[in-house]
């Protein structure tokens, strides 16, 4: 039987903190891309900035199990 060494796994930590920054990126120029979409349709600068939020949003709820 292999040991498993105890103690601090980076490898772990390491990937998870890599994909939470690349979802981060993404979140980022999702954000700012359908921002400046809405604003370019003629959008006050509130709506504007809420309208991402409900449409990734309403994303994220659809997607949970």
């Amino acid at each position: 039987m292999a040991s498993r060494k105890s103690g601090f796994d980076l490898d772990a930590w390491i990937r998870p903190l890599c994909a939470l920054v690349v979802a981060g990126v993404a979140a980022y120029a999702s954000y700012v891309h359908q921002r400046e979409f809405a604003l370019q349709g003629g959008e006050d600068a509130v709506s504007a900035s809420l309208w991402p939020l409900s449409v990734d949003g309403l994303l994220l709820l659809i997607l949970q199990p």
